[in-house]
């Protein structure tokens, strides 16, 4: 009887949920203790002096501020129900205030991104172990790669959206993964709520949840019914819900910037007016006046014009178009480097030379060359245990659906250019695509090769997380 109740008492030990939460606590302590008596006392700033301070790599600090003072800061567009959902939170915050003088939106965030980190390192086992099948360690090994690469490492831990996205885009994996293993389809219900959740925390996300369902239920996707009530009617919703906010929130702070900018343009008029009166022999001629003073408009909007642009160019490329939603893309700089050093590179080892600066804020490049060729083997061991992984794994429809995944994030920000000038700080939505080829490869290769492999993975596993960790600290505490 006694060794029954010890086998009993043993499952519930759940190793994998405490080093996720370890892993994500970690991270987010030490960033709760770099910035808690910075902003602490701060409970009525007038300003985002949060934004200001916060500059790590190229993630906003802008949740901080919406705790404090609630406002829709965000692009309301690309992230249309994120503050919607932090609005308990800063209700939690203001009663904070009130009982103890303490800005506690650092603590919040802090504890928020680590419930969200440990979910989504649970979700990542899940999917090894319930829908790949891997047995215990080679489950827990993935997730624990996962959480080593650099830029989900920081992503976890960082006041920005990217933490929650990595959670729900594991959900919307690990849901379909169980309904294409159980050969049933994804209920529209489900889908509609996978939707806004991870819509509403980043738009572009959503197409995501659509490709799942797509994958999990094949043609019945494409049937007249689904198509209207979960695709068409919820993407109207979310973006219905995104103008409503946006009429609330910034069309009156767009039309006080416009009202500020005539009245600089009426003050400027005035002061070329007086200035051409001074030294002009014309005085009386009124047309004449007026002509030079449209004439100096006209120099110092061109000279603007060009200063801005000059400062655009040095972080980003020209977009494809100007008109409307095209200014965000980028169409001149280069995709190869970025591949390279940024979408593949970063994501998965930081830089040692301009560690995790900000390149709209700081002087640092595009991209940047490692030190050390280590550091291009270590990325290139990952890339190809997960290539292998997709080889063997060709036939199965979780990994295609993933791969798709990552073909849309590719497009998006290789194609388009979007964010592609930090292409890095977009990791969390995509690299899980890794560590689950990574999981096929150590499921279905030979049994003789699989401890090798397994292996190799707790070599490079160890490496990055010491790498990274060592690094994160320093850009923090150094």
């Amino acid at each position: 009887m006694q060794p029954k109740e010890q086998k009993k008492h043993k499952r519930y030990i759940n190793y994998e949920l405490l080093t996720g939460f370890l892993l994500s606590l970690a991270a987010n302590v030490l960033v709760a203790v770099r910035y808690w008596s910075q902003f602490a006392p701060l409970c009525n700033v007038s300003e985002n002096v949060f934004a200001k301070q916060v500059h790590i790599s190229g993630f906003d600090a802008y949740t901080y501020y919406i705790l404090t003072h609630w406002c829709e800061y965000y692009e309301i567009i690309r992230h249309p129900l994120f503050m919607l959902f932090l609005w308990p939170f800063y209700l939690l915050n203001r009663l904070l205030i009130n009982l103890s003088g303490q800005n506690c939106a650092v603590l919040i965030m802090a504890m928020l991104l680590t419930a969200a980190g440990t979910a989504s390192f649970m979700l990542m086992n899940r999917l090894a172990q319930r829908v790949i099948g891997l047995g215990r360690f080679d489950g827990w090994l993935v997730s624990v790669e996962l959480f080593s690469f650099a830029y989900v490492m920081v992503s976890v831990a960082v006041p920005d959206h990217f933490g929650f996205s990595l959670m729900l885009l594991l959900l919307t994996l690990y849901v379909a993964g169980l309904r294409i293993n159980q050969k049933r389809t994804m209920g529209k219900l489900e889908t509609i709520a996978l939707f806004f959740a991870t819509a509403g925390v980043s738009l572009s996300n959503g197409v995501k949840v659509f490709l799942a369902q797509l994958f999990a239920n094949g043609r019945r996707f494409f049937s007249w019914r689904n198509l209207l009530l979960v695709v068409a009617l919820p993407t109207a919703a979310i973006w219905g819900i995104a103008q409503l906010q946006f009429n609330i929130y910034k069309r009156p702070l767009i039309e006080q910037q416009e009202t500020h900018k005539r009245l600089i343009a009426k003050r400027q008029r005035a002061e070329f007016r007086q200035a051409i009166l001074d030294t002009t022999s014309r005085a009386n001629d009124e047309a004449f006046i007026k002509k030079e003073v449209e004439r100096a408009m006209k120099r110092k909007a061109v000279e603007v014009w060009r200063q801005k642009h000059h400062e655009r160019r040095k972080h980003q490329g020209d977009p494809i178009k100007k008109e409307g939603y095209w200014g965000w893309t980028d169409a001149t700089t280069p995709r190869w480097p970025v591949l390279r050093d940024n979408f593949f590179g970063e994501s998965i080892l930081l830089h040692e030379d301009y560690l995790l600066w900000d390149v709209l804020a700081t002087v640092r490049p595009i991209t940047v060359d490692y030190r050390h060729a280590w550091q291009y083997v270590v990325q290139s061991l990952v890339l190809l245990m997960a290539l292998g992984g997709v080889w063997l794994a060709r036939r199965k429809r979780l990994m295609w659906l993933a791969l798709s995944w990552l073909a849309f994030d590719l497009l998006l920000h290789l194609g388009l250019g979007f964010g592609i000038t930090e292409v890095q700080i977009m990791t969390a939505h995509w690299a899980f695509v890794l560590p689950l080829a990574t999981a096929y490869l150590l499921r279905l290769a030979p049994r003789r090769a699989q401890p090798f492999l397994r292996g190799m993975l707790c070599l490079l596993t160890a490496v990055m997380l010491f790498y990274n960790g060592n690094l994160f600290y320093l850009f923090l505490f150094g």
